[in-house]
This record gives structure tokens, sequence and C-alpha cells, in this order.
């Protein structure tokens, strides 16, 4: 019977027994002895919770050491996402983050979870697995003394503290060496090579045949090694941004982070509006780098994991603005921003830093610092000062660069982490079937590592995305379903038509219209941001409310009147023709403002789907502009009610009731105006 059938796939710490009995039913285990390796835990351990019933998780346990498979064990989260497809194959997809240190837990299991379309392989089970030494991994070789040391180097009300009086930095990074060795005996054994075995392991506790294997960033070299190590078990790979096994994280970096700042500032030059909006940004951005190293701005940011505890005053310098733009490259969606990001810096504005990019870089921090230490030190440790000579670089990356690497060569020589022998970087040779995935403005792995990587393979297939930044997969139709068709047919040429499509184009301020308030919000999605949101809007939808009350009383008010046969007195005054026209200046005042609070939201979906990355920024297309006018007519609108009720009372050509009625809407359409000054919603606060 199908543990479908049976119940929930979830269940926390089942007994070996019946964790046997799951696993055997669901994936015909060859070996008894192999599948006492495998328990199952609730779903909601990995932060899904509520798994539906074709989702399992649970551990794994492996060796620490492969090559002493009796000895000490670590434990391997993971989670198995079953195909509901009718065409299921038995070969199912595995699928590992990068970093070294990132989660795949973390990063893809709630959206592999809840939308199918972001699956790249519809008719295979998913399987994600935290590799050794990450978050959801035990041990998990986190270093938060590291991180917080980080943080309180940028916080200007702590640079001075205690963090600070570790003048080389080193002390936050021995801290954690001690308290990891209390975790595992063996730091040294959480590289890329035992890694690599860990799913050989994974494949044959799970009792799969073979497997199709996923890898992004850190996750392709992965995949490499497990070609070299163990091919028997893969039927194919997918390699999306190549690492070649023979970068070095220590030294290569400078000359890739140099070629994609000539590639991407270069095609704002040949682009004509990005140049006519943005002229000299190379340049503009370099000085402006320098600019902040002798004068830092202070920023307030706020960290949306906890925003009970306020804003903290961050320190902008030329590194750390210099880090957030190279990181947001790391984005496809954002490239197109980043001209605007770098403008709207260099005159001085740094909001859209301190709304968005910032609490990201600072705040989230779910990546395994111990395990990106051991495995740099283990894969790209074996250099000396001596080779680290940066020839051809550009000033600041080359000082930047040496500061880097011997600052963790130091590192890795305090936590005496061995080095894996020179011939793991050897170019991988394979016969098995291997699809190369690239992206143009990658700025970590161009298209020519893929190349470099795919010398060695006899059944290869590489396809470059014109637009693409790091990672093609997941968020992409066109990859996702170049993914379907090669994990379909390997030995095939899947086709990449879809692939072609030229960069989209830059964002320029001629292009759109900044609503900072709605930025605000969109960045600061947190509880407290809504009940602001809310308390400040309250008068809006009590003021609409009210002003809808306008159109039966005076809709019952003429009929009444239109039976008894009652006439209003002719006042051919000001004030008397005012106070006449009250109420339809009351429906048309609710029309108006209800109007432009629907075309404001109409106008920011319209947007978001002409590029989705305005909504970083609260922006509407320059198109809308149109709605400044209808901004224009509400506050006319409501100070024509105003001077209606006003009218009423000088004229008396009201009853006491009537006025104090249109007072009250009179009251209501100013709180409603007040409340949209206040929300930044009215043109008077709209920027480029």
């Amino acid at each position: 019977m199908s543990p479908v059938a049976a119940g929930p796939r979830c269940a926390e710490w089942m007994p070996r027994a019946i964790g046997l009995l799951f696993a055997l039913s669901l994936y015909g285990y060859a070996q008894a002895s192999e599948s006492r390796d495998w328990s199952t835990v609730e779903c909601g351990r990995f932060g899904i919770a509520d798994a539906p019933q074709n989702v399992a998780s649970g551990y794994v346990r492996v060796p620490l050491r492969h090559a002493r498979p009796e000895g000490e064990r670590i434990e391997l989260a993971v989670m198995i996402i079953e195909a509901t497809d009718a065409r299921r194959q038995p070969d199912p997809l595995f699928i590992a983050q990068g970093g070294p240190g990132g989660s795949t837990l973390d990063s893809f299991a709630s959206i592999l979870v809840g939308d199918p379309a972001y699956r790249p392989a519809t008719n295979r089970d998913l399987v994600l697995w935290d590799q050794r030494g990450t978050l959801y991994s035990r041990p998990y070789l986190s270093c938060p003394e590291v991180s917080q040391a980080d943080l309180q180097s940028t916080l200007e009300a702590e640079a001075a503290s205690d963090a600070g009086d570790d003048e080389d930095g080193m002390g936050p990074y021995l801290a954690c060496a001690r308290r990891l060795a209390g975790l595992t005996p063996d730091l040294s054994a959480f590289n890329s090579v035992e890694n690599a075995s860990d799913v050989e392991a994974l494949r044959v506790a799970l009792g799969y045949e073979a497997i199709n294997f996923y890898g992004v960033s850190y996750g392709t070299e992965l995949g490499q090694y497990l070609l070299r190590q163990h091919p028997g078990g893969v039927r194919s790979a997918v390699l999306d941004a190549v690492v070649p096994t023979d970068f070095n994280l220590m030294t290569d970096v400078p000359y890739v982070q140099q070629r994609i700042g000539e590639k991407y500032f270069g095609s704002c030059a040949a682009d004509a509006w990005c140049d006519e909006a943005f002229p000299d940004l190379g340049p503009r951005f370099l000085a402006l780098l320098d600019r902040l190293d002798a004068d830092p701005q202070t920023v307030e940011v706020r960290n949306p994991a906890d925003p009970e505890k306020g804003s903290y005053r961050v320190v902008i310098d030329g590194d750390l603005l210099g880090g957030i733009i190279y990181q947001g490259l790391y984005m496809t969606e954002l490239q197109p921003l980043i001209p605007y990001l770098i403008d709207r810096a260099d005159q001085g504005d740094f909001s859209f830093v301190a709304d968005a990019l910032l609490p990201m870089t600072l705040f989230e921090d779910t990546g395994a610092t111990g395990m990106y230490i051991t495995v740099v030190c283990a894969g790209s440790g074996n250099v000396s000062g001596d080779d680290i000579s940066y020839d051809g670089l550009a000033e600041r990356l080359r000082q930047d660069g040496r500061e880097s690497a011997e600052a963790m060569l130091e590192i890795c020589k305090a936590w005496g982490i061995e080095s894996l022998p020179d011939s793991v970087h050897e170019l991988v040779r394979s016969d098995v079937p291997v699809l190369l995935l690239s992206g143009d403005y990658d700025p970590i792995t161009p298209p020519s590592f893929a190349s470099a990587v795919g010398a060695g393979l006899t059944s290869e297939f590489e396809v470059t995305f014109p637009s693409g930044s790091h990672g093609q997969a997941f968020g992409s139709e066109c990859a996702n379903g170049i993914i379907q068709a090669f994990l379909d047919e390997p030995s095939s040429w899947p086709g990449a038509a879809c692939a072609s499509a030229s960069p989209g184009a830059y964002i320029t301020p001629d292009d759109i219209i900044v609503i900072p308030a709605v930025r605000r919000a969109v960045t600061r999605a947190d509880e407290d941001t809504a009940v602001q949101v809310l308390r400040a809007s309250t008068p809006l939808l009590l003021g609409l409310l009210i002003l809808a009350t306008a159109v039966p009383v005076y809709a019952g008010g003429g009929l009444i009147r239109l039976v008894r046969g009652d006439r209003p007195a002719p006042g051919n005054s000001l004030t008397g023709r005012l106070s006449r026209w009250a109420p339809w200046l009351a429906v048309l005042c609710l029309a108006i403002l209800a109007a432009f609070v629907f075309a404001i939201g109409s106008a920011l979906v319209g947007s978001a789907a002409w590029e989705p990355v305005v909504l970083y920024l609260g922006a509407l297309h320059s198109s809308y502009g149109w709605l400044a006018w209808v901004g224009l007519l509400v506050g006319v609108s409501v100070l024509l009610l105003a001077a209606a009720a006003i009218a009423a009372w000088i004229g008396q050509h009201r009853s006491g009731a009537g006025r104090v009625y249109l007072t009250i809407l009179a009251v209501a359409a100013l709180g409603a105006l007040v409340s949209l000054f206040r929300l930044g919603l009215m043109p008077t606060s709209w920027g480029a």
C-alpha cells in the first residue's frame, strides 16, 4: 500500500521499525542495513508547517569520514517532494544549494512545496538536503560570533565596542573554532570530497538506483566531485552557474569582479537610454566609493525579523556600498535597477539601500559560516602570500582582494583545516550527460567557466542566458523548461530558443514615479509596519465610509421631498448655490477619493507587470503620471465640499440637522485627504 494512502508522510521521530517500513514501501530499499540510516521528522522541523501528503522529511546518517564507515556519524536533513505527475519517473532530481554553506531547505523548500510552477522537473521526485554542516543538518557549523561582530562593525553606536578591541579581527573566528571543536572531533572532514560522498550515501539510503543531480554555484563544484567519485549512480547532471574545480575562492574572485564591472558599466554606456540618464556611471561609482571611504554616511535600518528592537544606525562606507551593489548583481531581476540606485546614492539618497538592500545584507543569516570556512580552507587554502599578486586589476580590487585573501589564509591557519590534495582541482572527465547553464551577467561564474568545465565532458550541452545573472532555474519558466527537456532526454539537445532573449531595458528616472511610502511598506513588510499603515489609513477608510452615507441619505431625502412636493428655496447667492450643490459635492468627493485609491492600487499592479522589480522601489510606471491630476481633483473636491458646508451655515439654507451632517461629511473628506498625505500617496511626495 502506498504511504500516501496510509496517512501523513511527516511524523515526529517515527520509531525505527515504522520508519523502515515507510521507506521500504516508498523507495524500495535494496538493503535493510542501509535503510536504518533514514528516520523521519515533522516537516515543520524544516520550516514547512503545513506540508501536503506528497512531502516527507527526515534525517539520513552518514559517516563523518566515508573512508571510515564505522566511525563517527553526522546527520543530513532531507526533504522529499514526491512527483504527482502520472508520468512519474523512477529517478529523482537531487537539488544542491551553493555557498558553500548555504541551506538548500531554507532556500528552496517552501517555494518548491508551495508552487509547482517553480519546479524544474514535474515528473520526478525532488530530493532536497542540507549539506553537512549547514542549517538543518547536524552539526550545524554556524558562527554567530562572526556574524555579530560583522554587524557591530557597521553600527555607529557599537563600532568601538568589545568587537573593536580585537585589532586583527581574529577573535570572533577563534571563538567560533573553539565552539565548533566541541561539536565535532574533525572540522577538516567538512570538505567537498566528503560532501560529494554524502550524495552517494543519500542515494543508497533512500533506495534510488540512479539519480539526476542539480547544483547551483558551489553546488556545481559539488556535482563535479560527484561525477568523479561516484559516476555510477548519476543518470544526468544540471550545473547552473558553473564553478570549475580549479577556481580558488581566495585569489580568483577579484578577477571575475573586475570582469562584471567592466561588462555591466560598459553595457550601460553602450545603451543610449542608460548612458543619457546615467553618464559616466562606472567612474562616478568608483568616485562615490572613494568619497564614502573619506566621509561615511549614516542611515537608519530596521531588522524586518525583529522590528520591536527599533532602528539601527548603520555607517555606509565605500566597502559596504560596493559590497551591496555587487550582491545586487547576483539577482537578474535587480540588474535593471542598479544604475538608478547608484545614481540616487551619488546624489546622497541612500533610502533604497537602507529600506531594502541593507536589511538583507545585515540580518539574514542562515548560512553556515563555519562550513564556508572549512570548505574554502580545504579547497583553496593551499596558497601562500606569494601567490597573491593580482596583476592587471584596478587598485581598489587589488587592495581589497589581497586583504581578504590574507585574512582568509590566517583564519585557515588558526582553524587548522587540512588542505585537499592538488589532484582534486584537476579537470573532471565524465561520460554522464551534463547540462551547463550560465548567465552572461553573472558576477562570479561567467559563461567561460562552463566552457572550461565542458572540455572534460563527452556529453555536454551549454546554454547561456544573455540577460541572466547567478543561477537560472526555479524563477525562470524558460530555464525550467530546458531542464525538464534535458532530464527527459539527456542525450539530446534540449532546445534553448527562449534563452536568447536580450537583457531588459535599464530603469531610468524617466520610466518611473517613486512613491517612498509604498517602498517602505513593501520593504518593511512586518507586523509593526502593518499596524502603522492601518493606523494611518483609518481616517481614509472612515472618511470613505462616512461619505458613502451621502448616497442613501440624499437619495432618500430627495425622494421624501418629491413625495411631499417640497421645493428648495431659490437662493441665488454664492453661499446659497454652494449649499444646494453640497449633496452632489459629497457624492463627487466620494467618487474621486475612491477612484484615486483604486487607481493607485491598479497602477502598482500594472507597473509590477511591466517590470516586477519596480515594487522594490515602490514605484509606478511613468505612464501613470496622469494620476497626479486625479490627486489634484481629490484636493479640489474636498475643499469645495468644505466650502459648501461653511456656506450651509452662513447662508442658512439648511436645517440644523442638515448643517451638522454636512459638517460631518466635510470633516470626513478632510480626514481622508490628510490620511492620503500621511500615507505618502499624494503626488506632492512623489519623485523620480
